[in-house]
């Protein structure tokens, strides 16, 4: 197995690079869900509008293509070999996809003020990409 090439790997001074703490998680679930769907949840942003929102310099979301990367080739390689790896990371994709969607929900409900409910959607996003991720495995 190859070692990942330096630029996918972050430094401790750029992992935080914002600041801002939603919008860190924002671009590490774009910078993951656009390795893991081979660039397609960007194109996504992109048709739609929504792709000055990632910051693709910052640390965390070259951080989420290293996950991104690493997440597809455990996909690969555990699930049988090539031949499901494509169906199985467009499905992983789809659950990085709805997560990032979740947070973002999140986000501008705990931004209009309603902190409680931005916190209850923050953990059912999680606890559904946990189950996702833990009834997969074979």
């Amino acid at each position: 197995m190859q070692a990942l090439p330096p630029e996918l790997l972050p430094t401790p001074r750029t992992v935080y690079k914002s600041g801002d703490p939603f919008r860190d998680v924002s671009n590490f679930f774009a910078g993951w869900a656009d390795k893991l769907t081979f660039g397609f949840t960007a194109q996504i942003r992109q048709s739609l509008g929504y792709n000055d929102a990632v910051d693709k310099s910052s640390g965390m979301y070259r951080l989420g293509q290293t996950v991104g990367t690493v997440h597809s080739l455990i996909i690969s390689f555990g699930a049988g070999g090539v031949a499901n790896a494509g169906l199985r990371s467009f499905m992983k994709g789809l659950d990085v996809v709805r997560a990032g969607a979740g947070v973002s929900s999140s986000v501008d409900k705990i931004r209009n003020g309603d902190v409680a409910g931005g916190l209850l959607e923050i953990g059912g996003t999680v606890t559904g990409l946990a189950e996702t991720s833990i009834g997969s495995v074979e």
